[in-house]
C-alpha cells in the first residue's frame, strides 16, 4: 500500500506543470541588459520542455541578438528566436501571450529583418481578448503599451 502511495505521489509531482516565472522573462525583454537575458534563458533551460518555454526562449533569443557582436551573429540569433516563436504560434495560434510576444518582438525589430508582417493581426487578437486574459498578462501588456507606438495604452480596453 505504501508503495502505491509513493508511486501515486511521484506521478503527481511529475505530471504537475511547473509555472514559469514570467516576470523574469518580461523584465529581460523590456530591459537593456545582456545579463538579464542570459539569466532568464538559463532559468528556462532548467524547465521542462513546453510550448511556453519555447515561446519565451524564442522571444529572449531575439532580444539577445541586440547584444551580440557582429551582423552575421545578430541575424543568426534573431532568426533562431523568431523561428522558435513562430513554430509555437503555428502550433497554437489562439495563444494570446505568444501573439503578444511576437508583437513586441516585431515592433522592436529592425525593418531590414523583414519581421513585421503580423503586427496588425496580433494587436487585433490581443485587444479583442484583453479582458479575458490573466491579470498578470494584462499587466505585462499594459506595461508594454506605455512605451509602444503601435499599441499605446490609450487603445487598451478599460
Amino acid at each position: 500500500m505504501k508503495i502505491l502511495l509513493v508511486i501515486f505521489a511521484t506521478s503527481m509531482l511529475i505530471s504537475t506543470p511547473v509555472r514559469i516565472d514570467s516576470k523574469i522573462v518580461y523584465k529581460a525583454l523590456s530591459g537593456d541588459s545582456m545579463e538579464l537575458v542570459t539569466t532568464a534563458l538559463a532559468k528556462l533551460e532548467k524547465e521542462s520542455e513546453s510550448a511556453e518555454v519555447r515561446a519565451y526562449t524564442g522571444a529572449l533569443l531575439t532580444k539577445k541578438a541586440s547584444f551580440v557582436k557582429g551582423v552575421a551573429d545578430k541575424v543568426k540569433a534573431f532568426k533562431e528566436g523568431a523561428t522558435m516563436l513562430e513554430e509555437e504560434i503555428e502550433a497554437d495560434g489562439a495563444n494570446i501571450e505568444f501573439r503578444f510576444l511576437r508583437l513586441a518582438v516585431q515592433e522592436k525589430s529592425p525593418g531590414i529583418l523583414g519581421y513585421k508582417d503580423n503586427m496588425d493581426e496580433d494587436k487585433k487578437m490581443i485587444l479583442e481578448n484583453y479582458s479575458d486574459l490573466s491579470a498578470s498578462l494584462r499587466r505585462q501588456i499594459a506595461n508594454y503599451a506605455q512605451s509602444s507606438e503601435f499599441m499605446p495604452s490609450s487603445e487598451l480596453p478599460k
